[in-house]
């Protein structure tokens, strides 16, 4: 993988990625960010 296609620290490919290796705080990154109301959080969340 270049360093291009390599997933931003707090993008939704990271995001994703860290929820499928079990990480808990991804977890709650998650949920947050489904739950929030801001726009930028929403969009993030997919």
């Amino acid at each position: 993988m270049s360093e291009a296609e390599k997933p931003t620290a707090n993008g939704p490919d990271a995001l994703a990625a860290r929820l499928l290796k079990g990480e808990r705080r991804a977890l709650a990154r998650a949920i947050t960010k489904v739950e929030s109301t801001r726009m930028s959080d929403r969009a993030d969340a997919g």
